[in-house]
């Protein structure tokens, strides 16, 4: 059982059953979608979403790149946790930056090709997911 399936069980089998161009389109709108709704507005980051757009792939080297980001912002998530616990941030603070790690590790997924887990490292930079599953839906549904 992967991830996604313990949060979206129809949405996994959908992608689990989707051509491999289909599953592809919706790891792009799901790493587009967490980008946007972390607000990591990074300018590599912004430039190799735009590689996987338009190129199907990334240059040599943008996956250590990211796998380094995503330490980098999962430390500083931490540290903040650190911080609430102590009262001297909030967890609003918290959850921003909670999901600009997550955000980074969906772009990750979505290079490496793995789509259950880009759209499942996306659905966690929301507390709602439901407008990301209704462009899911959409993606999935057109040919």
């Amino acid at each position: 059982m992967n991830r996604l399936q313990t949060i979206a069980p129809e949405l996994a089998q959908r992608l689990s059953n989707a051509s491999p161009s289909a599953r592809r389109r919706a790891s792009l709108v799901a790493a587009g979608f967490a980008i946007s709704t972390a607000r990591l507005n990074d300018s590599e980051v912004l430039r190799l979403l735009s590689e996987l757009r338009s190129a199907h792939a990334v240059r040599a080297g943008a996956d250590a790149w990211l796998a380094a980001l995503i330490e980098t912002l999962d430390d500083a998530a931490w540290q903040i946790q650190d911080q609430v616990d102590a009262g001297t941030a909030s967890s609003a603070d918290y959850l921003q930056a909670f999901a600009r790690a997550r955000a980074a590790a969906s772009l990750a997924c979505a290079a490496a090709g793995d789509t259950s887990e880009c759209v499942y490292e996306a659905a966690a930079t929301t507390q709602d997911p439901a407008s990301l599953w209704t462009l899911l839906d959409v993606e999935l549904s057109t040919t």
